[in-house]
């Protein structure tokens, strides 16, 4: 059984509804914020954009792009590592080595973790020709490898086609891009030159033609995310996407992700999605969003081409399933840190989100280093320890494993949301409970009346301010305790803990205590 149950008085407000779109939440404190990263050392690349960053562990890594505005501007082919630990910029080829692949943008990239290597496909080079090369660079050797001759028939030459890893069929999916004929909607594998190369996927349903776009590995939920991009070839105005998809490799197809309310994903182009798997969210800022010209759509925000960035920050709770908005409340708005960009580089580094370079509204690319996470965190943690039951099984309280696709990650205390946990050591037909208080102080308690010094051990919450009763099924029991979304719960301490009495007082025995850091999401 699964029990819900809300804290009193101030705690027990419920969360606010997601606003209908295009009302944007202000992006303050406590909320999520970037702030720039101070301390940055090493070798920087020069400004630039329109490539994407492959992340792998605490690292970055930025191939590519171009500099300069329009048409005009350089084509690069260096490539540089941020590690986000030591906040040091490395170079590892410069620009121009032949070594290397052709100078270019607009290409597909993504990160190989078993074979530990970076592959590069595609994208658009100095003369303007797109292409359709497969490259490899080793992380152990600091080399790169043409392996187009390698491996089987890759797509057809494009750009704007997104490229993520599959952590189920352990090769590369990549989605769509434009071609010589347009916005395309073919999926594909990449397995690597020992592994049959590229394969072509014929899922029965799929996300429509698009460039521009974004996929993202959700390793907690074992599958590829799919949002943003556009059809650039659609006519009288080219289509903006605002909905999610999500690639499932145990059916080899596509399924879109039916969002819970309204709200739009306001970073629609021009940008590139990261996935923050402690805050369980995509998150895109900046970009080709939201148009205030709604001649073609004939709302007060139309999804044609929206022209300069916005400051928006786009997020995408997997929770919920449902998108929500950050920044100012003007569209296009300065943010005094992020300003307005898009074309940037992002990646989910050492718990965070970080984000480099980029394109401003006038054209110029951006340098500065920015990191965007909450403050706090939501977590969890255990004190003490839980003592046996009467046939001997521990008690023990602990997050719930909370089903995420293929895996499961544990609950986390978020503000507006509802925290969930386990009980297990439970005995059939005792009763238990879980006790919440605020504040702790250990006293022995005679856990065992008939043996009592074969029990012992602590009651750790002082005061209980609410009792969770809990229904035991096989031993073990989950309950949630609902958190409102009053900004002071940030300022308490949270202390679960669990006590179960079995037959005539005959045996009492407690769990360990959960202290909570109740976060803001």
């Amino acid at each position: 059984m699964h029990l819900r149950i809300a804290l009193p008085l101030a705690l027990s407000t419920t969360a606010a509804a997601q606003p209908p779109s295009p009302i944007v939440t202000p992006r303050t404190a406590p909320r999520a914020e970037y702030v720039l990263v101070s301390g940055v050392t090493g070798t920087l690349p020069s400004n630039r954009h329109w490539s994407p960053a492959v992340s792998h562990g605490d690292t970055m890594y930025v191939f590519g792009g171009r500099t300069g505005e329009g048409g005009g501007g350089t084509r690069r082919n260096d490539l540089y590592s941020f590690d986000a630990t030591t906040l040091t910029w490395t170079q590892h080829n410069a620009d121009g080595d032949a070594n290397a692949p052709s100078q270019r943008f607009r290409n597909a990239a993504a990160w190989d973790p078993v074979r530990d290597v970076l592959v590069i496909f595609g994208g658009e080079d100095a003369a303007g020709t797109t292409l359709n090369d497969t490259w490899e660079w080793d992380a152990a050797t600091n080399t790169w490898t043409d392996v187009t001759a390698l491996v089987s028939t890759p797509p057809s030459a494009r750009r704007f086609s997104a490229m993520a890893w599959d952590p189920i069929t352990q090769g590369m999916i990549l989605h769509g891009g434009q071609d010589a004929s347009g916005a395309r909607d073919d999926t594909w594998g990449y397995f690597g030159p020992a592994g049959g190369g590229w394969a072509q996927f014929t899922p029965p349903t799929s996300p429509g033609l698009r460039a521009n776009h974004s996929l993202v590995t959700r390793f907690d939920r074992g599958d590829i995310f799919l949002c943003a991009g556009h059809d650039v070839g659609a006519t009288p105005n080219r289509i903006h996407y605002t909905d999610a998809w999500r690639w499932n490799p145990l059916t080899l197809d596509w399924e879109q992700i039916v969002t819970s309310t309204n709200a739009v994903n306001a970073s629609m182009a021009g940008n590139q999605a990261v996935y923050d798997p402690i805050r369980q969210r995509v998150v895109l800022t900046g970009g080709q969003g939201i148009s205030t010209n709604a001649a073609a759509t004939g709302g007060a925000y139309g999804t044609e081409y929206g022209g300069s960035p916005t400051n928006w920050t786009s997020e995408f709770d997997c929770i919920t399933n449902e998108w929500k908005l950050y920044g100012a409340t003007t569209f296009g708005a300065s943010d005094s840190v992020i300003g307005r960009a898009s074309r940037y580089y992002t990646g989910f580094l050492n718990g965070k989100v970080y984000k480099w370079g980029g394109q401003n509204p006038a054209g110029g690319n951006e340098s500065s280093v920015k990191e965007y996470q909450a403050n706090p965190i939501a977590d969890s943690t255990p004190i003490g320890a839980g003592c046996d039951n009467s046939l001997t099984f521990p008690v023990t309280l602990a997050p719930r494993a909370i089903q995420a696709g293929s895996g499961t990650t544990p609950s986390r205390p978020w503000l507006g949301s509802a925290y969930e946990f386990t009980t297990d050591g439970l005995v059939a037909g005792s009763l238990s409970a879980t006790l919440v208080g605020f504040t702790t102080a250990p006293a022995p308690i005679p856990l065992n009346l008939v043996f009592p010094a074969s029990n012992p051990c602590d009651l750790l919450i002082d005061a209980a301010v609410a009792t969770i009763p809990l229904t035991i099924v096989g031993g073990s029991a989950d309950a949630a305790l609902s958190l409102g979304d009053d900004t002071a719960l940030l300022t308490l301490t949270v202390n679960l803990q669990t006590v179960q009495v079995e037959g005539a007082l005959t045996w009492v025995s407690a769990s360990n205590m959960l202290q909570l850091q109740i976060g803001v999401n």
